[in-house]
């Protein structure tokens, strides 16, 4: 009985190369010193820092640079306002709530905080105290008003400007570390506004493990979060606990003498 084998196959280099998976193609990263990470390995930094031995890229100082040449556009701190340190505060029962909050976030250096209350109360100097703070620490930050941010972001869409301003500032608004915005009341609620508003915000309050978000709202007496102007999301993102909401109370500074402090 004659039994028939299958043809033999004949073993080519080719052919197991062809039974291997395709390799992935190496990672292309624009900055090589990092990898696109933003930051690199210092050996000769203190450890005991609490930083570590990370310190940023020269890519990430560069980017830094560029976001504060947009920034700048929008404007900030005018006259003595870069200046004020929590030290120059003037403590009452009035603030102390704002100025403990305001100092857990500088400790902190990410979270989300609000402060409402009247007129002239010094909710906007807290702010400025909590700029100049981080500043001193070396970190980026912007201090600017609802109106003068939105206005900011709608000149980008001037057709004159290149083309992809509009998504420069923007990216701007939702990197740097620590942003805070004055007199949210005077929000203007077009749908424009509305939408780039509440995104802003989403984006902000997914990196309060990372970054600081901070306003003040001017309330008449009486009147809470939710009877402003500000759209319903707004306020709900801002009340949803993961920030705080804190209210400042006392004489309005505005009247006092000089020798006071203004807001």
């Amino acid at each position: 009985m004659t039994v028939k084998l299958p043809p033999r196959r004949l073993w080519t280099a080719g052919s197991q190369a062809a039974q291997q998976p395709a390799s992935r193609p190496a990672p292309v990263y624009k900055c090589p010193l990092c990898n696109d990470a933003g930051w690199v390995i210092d050996p000769t930094r203190d450890l005991s820092n609490r930083s570590g031995n990370a310190v940023p890229c020269i890519c990430n100082t560069r980017a830094a640079q560029k976001r504060q040449e947009r920034l700048l556009a929008m404007g900030g701190q005018r006259g003595d306002e870069s200046t004020v340190r929590l030290a120059d505060l003037r403590r009452g029962p009035y603030n102390e709530q704002a100025i403990a909050a305001t100092e857990k976030l500088i400790a902190a250096g990410h979270g989300a905080l609000t402060l409402t209350g009247l007129p002239g109360r010094g909710k906007s100097r807290l702010l400025h105290a909590l700029v100049n703070e981080m500043r001193d620490r070396g970190v980026e930050t912007q201090y600017t008003l609802t109106t003068v941010l939105l206005d900011y972001l709608r000149a980008a869409f001037d057709p004159e400007r290149k083309a992809n301003e509009f998504d420069a500032r923007w990216q701007a608004l939702i990197d740097i570390p620590v942003l805070c915005i004055d007199e949210l009341d005077e929000y203007t609620a077009t749908d424009w506004a509305t939408v780039r508003f509440k995104m802003l915000l989403d984006f902000r309050w997914r990196d309060l493990g990372s970054k600081i978000t901070a306003f003040a709202v001017n309330l008449k007496p009486g009147q809470t979060l939710e009877q402003t102007k500000l759209p319903e999301k707004v306020v709900s993102r801002i009340s949803d606990g993961r920030g705080r909401v804190v209210a400042v109370y006392g004489h309005d500074l505005r009247k006092r003498s000089t020798d006071d402090q203004p807001t």
